[in-house]
């Protein structure tokens, strides 16, 4: 896939003069790139964003005077619709403010080269230049201005029917009784998506998540531990030998794949954490979680969630589960970030619903606790 003309154009954000040249370099060695600059602070690339936009900015989040949380504020403020990645360091401190980033509205992330061998590996550098430059022209500016900060945890009274598009029968129709789980796949956009959507769910949801967000190892700790401060539900990252309990929200490890299945008994789901090899080039991949809980007895009482990301990780495994006659969710394609992952779903007929992401809570509800509503306001 080409990025368009339009799009070639990348500005490079650190203050740190070995990285900026570096970045040009791996930058420069992009097929076809179009202008290439570089800005030495927050401040003056807010002022390079304001004169034009560009295809895609990368952006240091450890600066002086203006760090990347700020910049990324600003230029969001200034250009809406301008896509940014962060570059990442390796503490607990930068995958907080990494993490943090993203569920801003940071596209994606890289992790800063170290070591005496920073420039010996360009070529791979330039390859995740340009597959974010790809990234970032495919994602949709109008998803973009969703971006907004962390939605406190609401109650609903009703589900607007009129806010999404049936493709099967209705979730009413189709499902029977209380779920056993709820399964979530979601990459590029996917803090963002997260941040708003799983604090609208309330404490006493009445069946487990598991979910893949694709990310290395670290960051999916940081990730649980953020939403889990902003959430009613309890979120954290998933251990080997967990049995998963209603009101849970399990995250697999980056960096590792999750799978679930039943325990001696035959009646609890129980996590298995292990380090194959990659599927769809992801690790953690949806198609393992996934495809573990087709495999079990569970498969009948799922439903699966596609959330926005890039490439085509779930389609299999929701697959896999609709030979249960499991249900499935998609994130309509005019609020994804990148419409990759729930578009594979949908392309295979295998969506019963494609949500907005505003919405997508009260349909996980409709399905789950069929006429919830908020006590105080009842």
């Amino acid at each position: 896939m080409n990025v368009g003309k339009s799009d070639k154009s990348i500005l490079i954000v650190d203050d740190t003069a070995i990285y900026r040249q570096i970045f040009l370099k791996a930058a420069e060695q992009i097929p076809s790139v179009g202008r290439v600059e570089v800005a030495r602070s927050g401040r003056e690339a807010v002022q390079m964003v304001r004169k034009g936009g560009f295809g895609l900015v990368i952006c240091d989040l450890i600066m002086p005077e203006m760090d990347g949380l700020l910049t990324l504020n600003e230029i969001q403020n200034v250009r809406p619709e301008q896509q940014i990645v962060v570059v990442s360091g390796v503490s607990s401190r930068d995958s907080d403010i990494t993490v943090e980033a993203l569920s801003l509205g940071a596209l994606d992330f890289i992790e800063k080269p170290r070591g005496k061998d920073m420039e010996a590996n360009l070529n791979q550098l330039s390859g995740a230049f340009y597959r974010l430059l790809r990234t970032a022209a495919l994602a949709r500016p109008q998803a973009v201005k969703q971006r907004s900060e962390s939605p406190k945890p609401t109650t609903l009274r009703a589900v607007p029917k009129q806010s999404v598009t049936p493709r099967l029968s209705s979730l009413q129709t189709l499902a029977v009784g209380t779920p056993a789980l709820v399964l979530i796949g979601v990459s590029t956009g996917g803090p963002n998506a997260l941040k708003q959507l799983l604090p609208k769910i309330p404490a006493d949801f009445p069946a487990p998540i598991a979910l893949v967000q694709h990310m290395p190892a670290g960051f999916t700790a940081t990730l649980a531990r953020q939403l889990d401060s902003e959430c009613s539900l309890t979120v954290r990252e998933a251990e080997e030998g967990d049995t998963l309990k209603a009101g849970t929200v399990y995250i697999a490890p980056g960096g590792k794949h999750l799978e679930l299945n039943t325990t001696a008994s035959n009646d609890v789901l129980a996590c298995t954490i292990t380090d194959g090899v990659p599927v769809n080039s992801c690790k953690p991949a949806v198609d393992i979680l996934f495809g573990s809980v087709a495999a079990s007895s569970y498969r009948r009482s799922v439903l699966s969630v596609i959330l926005t990301g890039m490439g085509n990780d779930g389609a299999d495994g929701v697959a896999a589960l609709k030979q249960g006659k499991s249900i499935c969710l998609t994130q309509s394609q005019d609020s994804c970030v990148v419409y990759g992952m729930p578009k594979a779903v949908d392309d295979r007929s295998l969506s019963n619903e494609q949500v907005p992401l505003d919405s997508m809570a009260e349909r996980i509800l409709a399905w789950a606790m069929p006429g919830y509503k908020n006590e105080k306001s009842a």
